[in-house]
């Protein structure tokens, strides 16, 4: 497991993205993400977010043998200069590289981002979780 692939008493640091019922934000594009493009384009976007539960990854540790895990909450605040720049990441990286379905998502996200929007720049919080553990290298 991943305890006896680390040094012992190498340390061994995970991290993952928060759940989605914790970062409005992204459940926001997300949502946004499926309007346009249906569930599919939403998938691996919510993938990302599907270990931000701190006993699921507390018990992924336990499961790997690494003694004395803990998880810790960590928030980042997102910035983006507005709500088109973010429609064009999304809209490459997922295949929407149709200039209308672009335009599509750029619309679907404008009011979806409106209660992070300021000053034309998006906005928000990005709870994350970090594992520390230390390996056991094979004992």
């Amino acid at each position: 497991g991943m305890a006896r692939a680390v040094r012992a008493g190498g340390p061994v640091v995970l991290s993952t993205w928060g759940s989605l019922d914790d970062l409005a934000g992204m459940a926001a594009i997300c949502a946004a993400l499926e309007q346009v493009g249906g569930a599919g384009a939403s998938g691996l976007l919510r993938r990302a977010f599907s270990m931000g539960n701190p006993e699921a990854l507390q018990a992924v540790a336990d499961d790997a043998g690494l003694p004395g895990a803990k998880v810790e909450r960590h928030v980042v605040t997102a910035r983006f200069p507005g709500a088109s720049a973010i429609a064009d990441a999304y809209a490459t990286s997922l295949g929407l590289d149709d200039p209308a379905r672009a335009g599509d998502l750029a619309r679907a996200l404008a009011p979806a981002l409106a209660p992070f929007t300021h000053h034309g720049q998006v906005e928000f919080a990005m709870p994350g979780l970090i594992l520390t553990g230390t390996g056991t290298g094979g004992t």
